[in-house]
């Protein structure tokens, strides 16, 4: 059997930047459980008495579980939609390092979920939250807000 007839052709759908592509809401992917966006980073710190590393991007910093590599190294970040939670205001008690200013660029309802289309700094961002919680927090476009991301969720 060729490879044609066990997998067929599709149509590119997008082209671009990872970071850009992967967090296009008008394509499938963006409502699936697993999507995600994807930052470029530099490590600027070991943080070893609490086995973390922070890494910059443009647009902020984070904490994530210990990376084994040098200062200065450049890596790839991926952060599930599922993993954003999105604050009006940053927590004053809260286990999340990572809490980042955002601005709302679309939001999108889709069967009792909404699924956000942020910008941190000049990083995409995508949220998936239920729909109640966007109306319960009057969310709109071009609002700023801020994110959390656990960092036990983000993976390199």
């Amino acid at each position: 059997m060729g490879l044609l007839k066990r997998f067929p052709l599709s149509k590119v759908q997008a082209a671009g930047l990872l970071s850009e592509t992967l967090s296009r809401i008008d394509l499938p992917q963006a409502q699936d459980r697993q999507a995600a966006s994807v930052w470029q980073a530099t490590i600027i710190e070991q943080e070893t008495a609490y086995n973390l590393t922070r890494v910059a991007f443009a647009g902020g910093e984070l904490s994530l579980p210990t990376i084994n590599a040098e200062l200065n190294t450049a890596l790839r970040i991926q952060i599930y939609a599922r993993d954003v939670s999105i604050t009006l205001e940053v927590a004053k008690a809260t286990s999340i390092l990572n809490v980042l200013h955002a601005t709302i660029t679309i939001i999108n309802d889709k069967e009792g979920q909404s699924v956000v289309r942020l910008r941190v700094g000049s990083q995409p961002l995508l949220a998936h939250i239920t729909r109640k919680s966007a109306q319960l927090l009057a969310l709109q476009t071009g609002m700023t807000v801020y994110v959390q991301i656990k960092g036990t969720s983000i993976l390199n």
